[in-house]
């Protein structure tokens, strides 16, 4: 059997599973294999704008100004992770039109000292967000008593980092959030208060069912102070919080980039996850064993009781 060209030799789901996994493993190979044929092309070039970091002068700004002479069809499907960072000017005509076309992005990050952006939230709720990082009074007014959760991005959200304080946070605007129906990981600041975390993931915990709840620091806070000691209160600091609150989807960690809580790869949410089932491993263990020997003496034991 020949195989021309201009025709593919696989079915084409498989053929285009080939392609595809080819440009994301290996993305310099992506100029040669959008030259093999037209529907290669059609379904490459989208990746190359997959994900798009958006500053005032940063490298996604190219793909981004490519972007806006795609059409509405080509954006929707080709953006999935978008960046807003520092200094873009969000309120631009040019902004706001690329935007406007991206509306099928799932993971949106937005940079902590942007100019507020409350007027974008009608753009935002086009989105079918999976994860969301950035600071809840960007979007809303958090004087008031209730925020509106019901749009689009909010129903379908697994996973949510916080920047506010909590403090700065409503309980009724906090049950809002535990209330939303896809959300199952929630990561919000540490507080320097040990008593006020405990008692913020205390109160998370008995109003939610999630797979993980985390209590973040940035790497860079401890910087200034040697391994040893880190480690040290590090332990010192999750002793003292687990000696309270016995849940599994309790974790504390540290993030590296401020946008790592909106990423499509390795994070701490990655780490988080390899974490939290280790933890609920443990527990099946001891539960176990101590059902061993309860019944010890009896010298049978019931796997399934």
């Amino acid at each position: 059997m020949t195989c021309n060209a201009t025709e593919p030799c696989f079915p084409l789901e498989l053929e285009r599973e080939i392609f595809e996994t080819a440009a994301i493993f290996y993305p310099e190979m992506i100029p040669s294999l959008l030259c093999v044929a037209r529907r290669a092309h059609y379904w490459i070039e989208p990746l190359l704008y997959r994900e798009i970091h958006l500053t005032d002068s940063g490298r996604g700004n190219a793909a981004w100004t490519s972007l806006l002479s795609k059409s509405e069809e080509f954006a929707a499907r080709s953006v999935r992770h978008l960046v807003l960072d520092h200094s873009l000017d969000v309120t631009s005509q040019e902004t706001i039109q690329g935007l406007q076309k991206c509306t099928m992005v799932t993971h949106l990050a937005l940079f902590p000292s942007l100019p507020p952006i409350h007027d974008l939230l009608p753009i935002f709720s086009a989105m079918p967000l999976h994860r969301l990082a950035g600071h809840l009074h960007d979007l809303f007014d958090l004087n008031s008593d209730t925020i509106s959760l019901q749009l689009r991005p909010f129903q379908s959200l697994t996973h949510l980092d916080i920047f506010d304080d909590l403090d700065s946070i409503k309980l009724s605007i906090l049950d809002a959030i535990l209330a939303l129906p896809s959300l199952r990981h929630l990561s919000v600041q540490c507080s320097h208060d040990l008593q006020s975390t405990m008692e913020s993931a205390e109160y998370i915990l008995a109003r939610s069912n999630l797979d993980a709840l985390v209590f973040l620091a940035a790497e860079n806070n401890c910087s200034n102070k040697s391994e040893d000691e880190t480690d040290d209160k590090v332990a010192h600091t999750v002793g003292d919080m687990q000696k309270h609150i016995d849940d599994p989807a309790f974790v504390m960690c540290t993030y590296a980039d401020w946008d790592e809580g909106a990423s499509e790869g390795p994070s701490f949410w990655t780490v988080v996850d390899e974490f939290v089932e280790s933890k609920q491993k443990r527990r099946q263990l001891k539960d176990v064993q101590g059902r061993v020997r309860v019944r010890r003496n009896k010298s049978f034991w019931f796997p399934n009781e």
